[in-house]
């Protein structure tokens, strides 16, 4: 088999169904209404609605023991495909959205990067996201939190939702902080 490397996936919307009722349970609340269609799927209609989903299935990701799991399930699951390497684009602004502070945030990934290693061999790292679509400020909170506080996971940080409505210049000095 050849190996592989994943570089480019968020690490919220790695849940498959099973795993965010799984978590939605051990939190006592309800799976959010409208996140899943009659077949089991997550359901959206265009890349808006998917990011509204994306954040549904992210609420219920509330402690970092949520996040070593939903971390170390994805790895486990791409080591099982041949991947040996990959970069998990992580969202402190989510976990922030649900009470979660960045430290234990990513000290769960991590986590759950150090126990997939143990069990498969395969490696990860993290880049830390902000999401466009909650604003400059927050999203220079992020790059200042990812500034002042290295991590040998992170390996770098980066902007995700909505492309059409929040452009890239608006972040500029939230690439110049986290570059630092």
């Amino acid at each position: 088999m050849i190996a592989k490397a994943e570089l480019h996936v968020h690490l919220e919307g790695t849940a498959p169904p099973d795993l965010v009722r799984r978590l939605a349970e051990r939190h006592g609340m309800p799976v959010p209404e409208g996140l899943f269609d009659g077949d089991e799927r997550f359901a959206y209609t265009d890349f808006l609605d998917f990011l509204r989903a994306y954040d549904l299935a992210a609420s219920v990701m509330r402690s970092g023991d949520d996040y070593r799991d939903v971390t170390y399930e994805y790895l486990a699951s791409c080591a099982r495909d041949g991947a040996i390497y990959v970069e998990l684009t992580a969202s402190p602004d989510h976990a922030e959205l649900v009470g979660l502070d960045q430290q234990e945030h990513l000290e769960g990934i991590a986590r759950g990067i150090d126990d997939a290693r143990a069990e498969f061999g395969i490696e990860g790292r993290i880049l830390i996201s902000a999401v466009r679509n909650f604003g400059v400020d927050r999203a220079l909170r992020v790059a200042q939190y990812a500034a002042e506080r290295p991590h040998p996971y992170v390996v770098g940080f980066s902007m995700a939702g909505d492309e059409e409505n929040f452009p890239a210049g608006d972040y500029v000095e939230a690439f110049e902080v986290a570059a630092g």
